[in-house]
């Protein structure tokens, strides 16, 4: 199973755990890096990740996401074909960098897309499945 993560979601580890919700996504975020270790998933990574967390001014943060970037084992470049295909999202109504995180996430052949947006999980239509990270456990806990 192929997975491509967004840096919201690697992010999700600083945010304020009183919240309920957040805190079940730290937990699942967590349980999906130790999936990936184990090798019961693939994680795909790609140049928007990467230059998504260069930006980050703060350094931990910054640290801990490059980590879980580089437990990813399927590399993935921005082309002139996911930039087509950001585009055409935008035309739909998902955010510009969400749209790239999509499109390389289905040029790379992910089966999931996992991101904490429930703007973007809500207006992405495409060929993968684009979930909150503690949903994608619950339902597929039992195929990983």
């Amino acid at each position: 199973m192929k997975i491509y993560i967004d840096n919201c979601v690697l992010n999700r580890l600083f945010d304020d755990k009183s919240q309920p919700r957040i805190w079940l996504e730290v937990q699942a975020m967590q349980k999906l890096i130790e999936i990936i270790k184990e090798g019961d998933c693939v994680l795909i990574v790609s140049q928007v990740n990467e230059w998504e967390n260069s930006e980050n001014p703060q350094p931990i943060r910054k640290k801990w996401v490059d980590d879980c970037l580089r437990l990813g084992t399927r590399k993935q470049a921005v082309t002139r074909r996911s930039l087509e295909r950001a585009h055409e999202l935008e035309r739909s109504g998902v955010k510009g960098l969400d749209a790239l995180h999509a499109a390389c996430a289905e040029e790379a052949g992910a089966d999931y897309l996992i991101t904490c947006d429930d703007t973007f999980i809500n207006r992405y239509s495409g060929g993968i499945a684009v979930m909150n990270p503690a949903d994608f456990l619950l339902a597929y806990k039992g195929t990983i």
